[in-house]
């Protein structure tokens, strides 16, 4: 109640727990707009239209960024020491 002034328009993804989208569902009850933007993208892994639960192969190149993106990040975390 004490937000109304604000807007009344949230914004929120698919895949929140269950927590956030039960509150989400409570609160369009309660007259919200709730927007449930659909996640397309997984770092630089296009998603494309795969249902929760569904999977498919990555590319090479896909495989490739992934690889150069977690070496990046251990080489990071070890310089942090």
């Amino acid at each position: 109640e004490a937000n109304r002034r604000t807007g009344m328009h949230l914004i929120t993804t698919k895949i929140e727990h269950p927590a956030i989208l039960e509150t989400m569902k409570h609160l369009e009850e309660s007259g919200y707009r709730v927007t449930y933007l659909k996640r397309i993208r997984e770092i630089n892994i296009l998603i494309g239209d795969l249902k929760p639960g569904e999977y498919r192969e990555i590319t090479p190149a896909e495989e490739k960024e992934l690889r150069r993106l977690v070496s990046g990040q251990v080489t990071k975390n070890e310089r942090s020491y």
